[in-house]
């Protein structure tokens, strides 16, 4: 706007001295120079806001590549860590069905058998990125449910009591599990929480039963 203005008026006096003037040369040519002047003058004064704009630039270019860094590294990290503590003591066994399994914590206690109410404390994560979905111990409550029912996915009821060459857990035991999509949600995936296809990554805890 300086430099506009400051312009604008020069060009408006040198215009009216040339017409009264015309034959003066001199005067004229003061008068150029004087708008030479004006406007370098202008320029000047304009070029510290034209570099402070311009450190401003580079300073938010600057922290968006921070930015950008930051967040590919800790994707990077959290497709890369463990998805729970105990993973360096999983060695996987695979079942004919596609699960896989190990123990993390053999119990002591009785295995359950199909229809019989059990007691578990469970985190569940997607496989393939480690985001959790689901935990019971954030909520303080383990889930109680008839076992071999059908009334939690297929993977957990295996899982829990066994099959094939997977023995049946014993309450106190803690187990992880890696479950594919046909044993858990399958192609419909679940609640816009589950993708379509996701296998499943739980670790699973059989509480011992009720005292009465």
């Amino acid at each position: 706007m300086l430099l506009s203005s400051s312009s604008s008026a020069s060009s408006a006096a040198a215009g009216r001295s040339i017409r009264k003037q015309a034959t003066v040369e001199t005067r004229a040519l003061r008068s150029a120079r004087a708008c030479a002047v004006s406007a370098a003058a202008a320029a000047d004064k304009q070029q510290p806001a034209v570099a402070a704009a311009a450190a401003t630039s580079s300073r938010r270019a600057a922290l968006t590549g921070a930015a950008a860094v930051a967040l590919a590294l800790a994707t990077s990290a959290a497709a890369t860590a463990p998805a729970f503590a105990d993973d360096a003591t999983c060695t996987y066994a695979t079942l004919a069905n596609g699960l896989q399994w190990c123990d993390l914590r053999e119990g002591d206690g009785p295995s359950p058998v199909a229809g019989a109410m059990v007691r578990a404390h469970y985190r569940g994560v997607l496989a393939t990125t480690g985001k959790e979905f689901d935990s019971s111990y954030k909520r303080g409550r383990p889930l109680s449910f008839p076992v071999g029912k059908g009334n939690v996915i297929k993977g957990w009821d295996y899982a829990i009591l066994g099959a094939d060459d997977l023995p049946a857990m014993k309450e106190g035991g803690k187990r992880r599990v890696v479950i594919p999509a046909a044993l858990a949600y399958g192609d419909r995936g679940a609640g816009g929480i589950i993708p379509p296809g996701a296998s499943l990554d739980f670790v699973i805890e059989l509480m011992p039963k009720r005292r009465n």
